[in-house]
């Protein structure tokens, strides 16, 4: 009986032996994956930190693009502006009559 016992001891001091070195192995395996999913996260901060920084850099290329638009408009409805009130001072009373024209059918239109 002795012997069965010693043989039980050894295999399940060996079992216990398999069981710590496949965790160790586990160990290593699961410290590997997060080193590498650190390394990931570090790649993956790098990248949006510099596609923030091309975003920005559009961000003003538009601003500028929106700010150089808004000045030719500006000066092209001042420029029609102008004309639109040569226009009227050259010819009044035709000017008066299409105003007063343009006042009913929009007053038809809204009644309807």
């Amino acid at each position: 009986m002795t012997g069965t016992k010693d043989r039980f001891q050894a295999g399940t001091d060996q079992a216990a032996n398999a069981a710590k070195q496949a965790a160790d192995a586990g160990a290593s395996g699961v410290n590997g994956i997060v080193d590498r999913v650190v390394d990931l996260a570090e790649q993956g901060r790098k990248a949006v930190s510099g596609l923030a920084g091309d975003a920005g850099h559009a961000g003003e290329k538009v601003q500028q693009w929106a700010g150089e638009a808004y000045d030719v408009t500006a000066e092209k409805a001042k420029e029609y502006g102008d004309e639109f009130t040569a226009l009227i001072r050259k010819h009044p009373l035709p000017a008066l009559l299409i105003g007063f024209g343009v006042g009913i059918l929009t007053a038809k239109i809204l009644r309807a």
